[in-house]
């Protein structure tokens, strides 16, 4: 109405064309300018957006940097702390190898000296062993001896031969059977000066002369001009004879009956 009213009145001017042209434009800009202004306000919130969402976007992303700064930080605390661990025990290691090398040439020394002692020891021993050997022989010899000693044996009376022979048998032994010049000399020795019968007679043939275990003589040991058969009484053999003149050849034969000792021996 108001519109109308204001073109109604603009017609009765002089120049009612031109009035009503103006108001025309002025209307027309008026709502040119309206639907800029509306247009404007319509479009402004679109803009608006861009600039919230790209700070939201650059908040995000800074979050993230620091999360993975704070992360980097605590990850290059934890390293710094196991390098720390690390190089305790490096330090540890070496200080543990120091001592080892020291250890290994304690042992490196002390193996030498015990490889020196136990070439010592070795000298000791093999001079030992001998010594033992040496020992062990000359005990064999003085138990041979002893043995020797033991086996053979003079009667305590002068008596015949066959009762010189009893008197062995009562001791577990025999008049003596000599089987060897070093028997003969061992008892020579031992018996020196002293006549004894031995185990030798010809009793049961003349001039067979046969030991009491019934072998034949083979070895003798007779003195010159012996056995000789004085009267035809002398068929028993003593040794140490007074009348010999040598260290082994001391046989002679006398009467079975004459008393002399008699020269035992044990099996």
């Amino acid at each position: 109405m108001d519109r109308r009213s204001d073109i109604y009145e603009n017609t009765e001017d002089n120049h009612p064309g031109e009035c009503v042209y103006a108001n025309w434009e002025k209307q027309r800009d008026s709502c040119i300018l309206n639907d800029q202004e509306s247009k404007q306000s319509v479009d402004k919130p679109a803009g608006s957006r861009c600039p919230t969402l790209f700070a939201v976007c650059v908040s995000l992303l800074c979050g993230l940097l620091l999360i993975c700064i704070i992360v980097m930080f605590m990850k290059l605390n934890t390293m710094a702390g196991e390098r720390d661990q690390m190089l305790i025990r490096y330090d540890n290691m070496t200080t543990e190898k120091i001592q080892l090398q020291s250890e290994r040439d304690q042992l490196q020394s002390e193996k030498v000296q015990l490889q020196s002692e136990k070439f010592q020891l070795q000298s000791e021993k093999v001079q030992l062993q001998s010594k033992r050997d040496q020992l062990e022989s000359e005990r064999d010899s003085l138990n041979n001896s002893i043995q020797q000693c033991l086996r053979y044996f003079i009667t305590s009376q002068k008596k015949s031969w066959s009762d010189s022979r009893q008197d062995c048998k009562a001791k577990g032994a025999d008049l003596v059977i000599i089987s060897s010049k070093e028997e003969q000399e061992y008892l020579s020795r031992r018996f020196r000066g002293v006549e004894a019968w031995i185990g030798l007679t010809d009793t049961e043939e003349e001039g067979k002369w046969m030991w009491v275990d019934r072998t034949p003589l083979s070895t003798k040991y007779w003195w010159d001009g012996e056995p000789n058969d004085y009267k035809q009484e002398e068929d028993c053999a003593v040794t140490g004879s007074k009348f010999a003149k040598a260290e082994v050849l001391t046989w002679a034969d006398y009467p079975c009956t004459f008393p002399v000792f008699g020269l035992c021996k044990k099996n």
